[in-house]
């Protein structure tokens, strides 16, 4: 057991702090004494044990699934009395579970009922979580832990009923602010993305300026870890889906920040999948960075395809869930689609430039442009001359035909041209 809580607290801990880690080092000793009697924080020690098995080995094992059972028992016999702090941590640990390992909707469930045990316990109110039963005041889960585990069910909640199209669960006088922050702990920095998270409910109408705003916001927070990071990334992933909704081009230098997350974050993926840690987004982030990259369908993001399918190749062969095969496959078809339609627009442009041309070019033709017809029309069926027109006109390389297309760029009308 001591190794399993080394685990959970080594993987999972930093990014879901919501455990006081004496009480439970304490509570493991204690429970293996002689005479010791089974208690509501057997959920608490069977959700643990599960999520260290899950993040120390690479395929379910009989123990854990036992953890798993064993752990769910204790939990729904607590839905019949008024639940105290050991129960609402063993509801987290479950949901936290399950969004890593169970089906969306089966996880949503758990996340559901998770935030009505927080209501019924109190947890989500200053003034009555006073009286919660099992918290001890002499340890830093008096507000603190209060605030850490509403907030992770908050997060839990809030993201799988959003990437499910459901409700969340919206609790009434919640007077907790985030938690503060920790040596060695990224809770509270994951956390502080939550009011932004809240903002993008489906059934609120956000204008395009609000959007833009929260993106420039978002993207100015530093986070410090993978898990987290990709959680960041995540978040502003779905930024660029509603501005997309809204036919915003994003561009310039917002387009330059997001590259360089999503550059980041399939980095983070790659790393959580070297270290064994099987964070829900290692596989879900970088599928959705596939779709936006070839949304964004520039010359930076398409060199990003490379490393974002590789990951999710990567994960397909470590884990060999029909989920991550699935993911891997539907972002190589993407990318196919993607490619054929391209191939269309390639061939297209050849045959206006071979509609164009009159005449083939000869192959003596040194001149810096294509060989002319008799009526001075140029053919570009041979591309060899703009190699060396690049070679002459190193500049050419960096021209940016969006230049002529905006109307408040230098090529607007002669009169403004540089003299």
């Amino acid at each position: 057991m001591e190794s399993l809580v080394a685990f959970y607290l080594e993987k999972v801990d930093p990014c879901y702090g919501f455990i006081d880690r004496a009480i439970l080092e304490q509570r493991v000793q204690a429970r293996w004494e002689i005479g010791s009697l089974a208690g509501p924080y057997d959920a608490v020690l069977c959700g643990v044990a599960a999520l260290g098995l899950l993040f120390s080995q690479r395929f379910v094992s009989d123990i854990e699934v036992d953890l798993v059972e064993s752990a769910k028992r204790i939990l729904e016999r607590s839905i019949e009395g008024h639940p105290g702090i050991d129960i609402v941590t063993g509801w987290v640990l479950r949901t936290a579970y399950l969004r890593m390992t169970a089906s969306p909707h089966v996880a949503w469930m758990a996340s559901c009922t998770l935030m009505h045990m927080v209501e019924a316990s109190g947890i989500h109110s200053a003034h009555l979580s006073e009286n919660i039963p099992g918290i001890q005041r002499d340890s830093f889960a008096a507000p603190e832990l209060c605030r850490r585990l509403f907030g992770v069910a908050r997060h839990l909640n809030v993201w799988m009923s959003f990437e499910m199209g459901r409700s969340r669960v919206i609790l009434q006088n919640a007077t907790h602010e985030g938690p503060s922050s920790r040596p060695g702990d990224s809770t509270a920095e994951l956390l502080s993305l939550l009011p932004w998270s809240e903002s993008l409910d489906p059934g609120k109408d956000v204008d395009l300026p609000s959007l833009k705003a929260t993106l420039s916001s978002v993207l100015d927070r530093e986070l410090t870890i993978p898990s987290t990071i990709l959680a960041h990334c995540n978040l502003v992933l779905c930024l660029c889906r509603r501005l997309r909704a809204l036919d915003y081009v994003i561009s310039g230098e917002p387009l330059d920040r997001i590259l360089a997350l999503t550059a980041r974050s399939i980095r983070c993926a790659q790393a959580n999948l070297d270290s064994g840690s099987v964070w829900h987004h290692t596989a879900n982030v970088p599928f959705q960075i596939v779709c936006i990259l070839l949304a964004f369908d520039t010359p930076s993001s398409i060199a990003q395809l490379g490393d974002a399918i590789g990951v999710l190749k990567n994960a397909a062969q470590l884990y060999e869930t029909d989920a991550a095969r699935e993911a891997c496959n539907t972002a190589c078809l993407l990318v196919l689609l993607h490619q054929k339609r391209k191939e269309a627009d390639t061939k297209s442009l050849s045959n206006v430039l071979q509609s164009y041309s009159a005449a083939p070019v000869a192959e003596t033709n040194t001149a810096p442009y294509p060989a002319t017809d008799a009526n001075g029309l140029h053919s570009w069926n041979d591309s060899s001359w703009l190699d060396d027109l690049m070679t002459d006109m190193p500049n050419l390389q960096g021209f940016d035909i969006g230049q002529i297309l905006d109307g408040n760029s230098l090529w607007e009308t002669p009169a403004v041209w540089p003299q």
